[in-house]
């Protein structure tokens, strides 16, 4: 009858409800000898499964809905996750395929039970997954209970370019927390190694699943586009630069609490009596007004960010004001839950630190065992999820030439890495500084350290420009130096005291952070320090800020001046700074 159709679906929600229903009907679908696919509950019993693969079945589409039995409960589904996981190892060992639906946002849902939801489709591997919301369409006892609960938002249900919205929120959870976790869920599942090899296997056995694949693929990641063009559109790099210079950068301590005993640091538990924690509010509000006055880009450093009890709800409010969001941690507090709560709240980057190219001389000088394993660990999880990780490596006697060095960080699953330059002595309240014979170089051997590190960026990626390198070169040798600090204009320091500092090395303070705003900033072209995340980053941000004088030379009717100060020397270096570390800047 149907000459051209390969397979049929039986659209039936209630096919296996009934097994002797379901088996009878199935025998007389076999006798046709076509292939056939249905909707069927994860209840199935192991015999009712294998009468129906003998009699055609190819697939079986799911509703596993979530990987919470509470949520599971709360809906009446029926079906418990132990019970899934039965029927799916069946489905599996009989080869019948699976396409497993999930839904978000059902009542009950918070963000562990999304995380929950996450890892159980990645357990239960079916070949196909689909994402929904939960929809509560008026007249359903979803609706009412809704309505009753006050947990309807005012969103419509569908956007105007066809994808779903999410019209509900609850007490423990946003609307927008809830459709982030549908393009996550996606993410999680369909970008793993197995799956992908999975796919382009069956592409290459039959040409019209690669047909069919190819079109699932360009569809899913337009899906993916559209809700990111939903997002409200920021201003362009360009014009911002134009604007003020480009966004600011702070590190701001939010404790000064740390875990570890590193021997070039006194921040180090043996010597740190003192246990400050920012409060939640205190940190709200700093982050407003760092917001409110340009700063873009916002790392959370101590001590140990990690210890504070409240990073993930930190990092979310900063993305809230789409801030991009950094932590400088050593990796040890860095377990898979903590991380998937950072990733959960909108983290862009980590850097990790690195004391040595051994694991034995870097948990030494640590003091935590099993260190390395975890930040192993806690690379592979956060590559995983799309967020980038540096190593950051201080130079002291302990690295040697830095021979050995690539190849430890590779094993660690590091990408690139960042050196930070010795201190011995800082004037602010930061106490990343040691008097220790580990950083105690003689100028002759400290321009030796940054030319091991230039060397070294033949074999790793190396994210400290070489410009700059150069630059701490000559900064070493007491030469001209071509780069002048933004530390005061555009990169700052907040420490827990709540006060703000242009860097960590100059000792007075700015002004308290609720006094901060523009009549504050400090632009003098100062070139007194050898800190790396000041004086790498004022180098990759010289180009913005020659534009941006250059637009004030023009304004005022200095075209002479604009032209001089993009076209000299340092600019160029600075552009060929940018051009060499592109990749890293993109991904963070």
């Amino acid at each position: 009858m149907f000459p051209q159709v390969k397979e049929f679906f039986i659209d039936d929600d209630t096919f296996t409800a009934n097994s002797k229903r379901a088996e009878e009907t199935a025998k007389l679908i076999g006798r046709l000898g076509i292939t056939w696919s249905t909707s069927s509950r994860a209840n199935v019993p192991y015999g009712t499964l294998k009468v129906l693969r003998e009699s055609g079945l190819r697939l079986l589409m799911v509703g596993y809905e979530s990987g919470s039995d509470e949520i599971l409960k709360n809906v009446r589904k029926g079906v418990s996750t132990d019970m899934a996981r039965k029927f799916t190892k069946d489905c599996k060992s009989l080869g019948i395929a699976i396409h497993g639906t999930f839904c978000l946002g059902l009542p009950g849902e918070d963000r562990q039970t999304i995380e929950q939801t996450i890892q159980y489709a990645r357990e239960l591997d079916p070949d196909t997954i689909q994402v929904s919301l939960a929809a509560p369409y008026p007249g359903t006892e979803f609706y009412k209970q809704a309505v009753q609960n006050n947990w309807l938002t005012p969103a419509d249900l569908v956007s105007q370019n066809g994808t779903q919205l999410c019209a509900l929120r609850y007490q423990q959870i946003s609307a927008e927390e809830i459709s982030k976790g549908v393009d996550r869920l996606y993410k999680k599942f369909y970008f793993r190694p197995k799956v992908m090899a999975r796919i382009a296997i069956q592409m290459t056995k039959d040409s019209q699943v690669r047909k069919r694949r190819l079109r699932e693929g360009k569809e899913f990641l337009g899906f993916l586009k559209q809700h990111h063009q939903e997002k409200p559109k920021q201003e362009s790099t360009l014009r911002h630069v134009l604007r003020d210079g480009g966004p600011g950068f702070c590190q701001f301590a939010i404790t000064d609490a740390c875990n570890a005993s590193c021997k070039f640091c006194n921040f180090r538990r043996e010597v740190s009596s003192e246990r400050k924690y920012v409060s939640f509010d205190d940190i709200k509000s700093a982050q407003e007004t760092l917001a409110k006055n340009g700063i873009g880009y916002i790392a959370y450093i101590g001590g140990e960010p990690t210890m504070h009890p409240q990073l993930a709800q930190i990092i979310r409010h900063a993305k809230s004001l789409s801030m991009t969001t950094i932590i400088c941690t050593n990796g040890s507090m860095l377990t898979s839950e903590r991380i998937n709560d950072y990733i959960d709240a909108g983290l862009d980057s980590a850097i990790i630190s690195i004391d040595a190219p051994s694991v034995e001389v870097h948990e030494s000088n640590r003091g935590i065992e099993g260190l390395c394993e975890k930040i192993a660990q806690a690379n592979m999880i956060m590559h995983f999820a799309g967020i980038e990780t540096t190593a950051s490596v201080t130079l002291s006697k302990l690295l040697g030439d830095l021979s050995d060095l690539p190849e430890f960080l590779e094993s660690l699953d590091f990408h690139q890495v960042t050196f930070s330059y010795p201190l011995k002595t800082l004037g602010s309240s930061f106490r990343s500084y040691s008097d220790s014979e580990l950083i105690d170089y003689t100028d002759d051997e400290l321009v030796q350290a940054f030319d091991n590190v230039i060397k070294m960026k033949q074999r790793f990626r190396v994210v400290n420009p070489t410009a700059s390198l150069r630059e701490m070169q000559r900064f070493v040798k007491r030469e001209k130096q071509q780069f002048p600090c933004l530390a005061g204009f555009k990169y700052f320091y907040l420490d827990w005291n709540l006060d703000l500092y242009r860097c960590h090395a100059w000792p007075k303070r700015m002004c308290s952070i609720t006094d901060f705003d523009s009549s504050k900033l400090i632009r003098d072209g100062c070139t007194k320090c050898m800190i790396d995340c000041y004086r790498d980053a004022s180098v990759l941000h010289e180009v913005g800020i020659a534009l941006y004088d250059a637009k004030n030379c023009l304004t005022c009717g200095r075209p002479d001046k604009a032209l001089a100060r993009i076209f000299n020397s340092a600019t160029f270096q600075a552009a060929k700074s940018v051009l060499e570390e592109i990749k890293w800047i993109k991904k963070i």
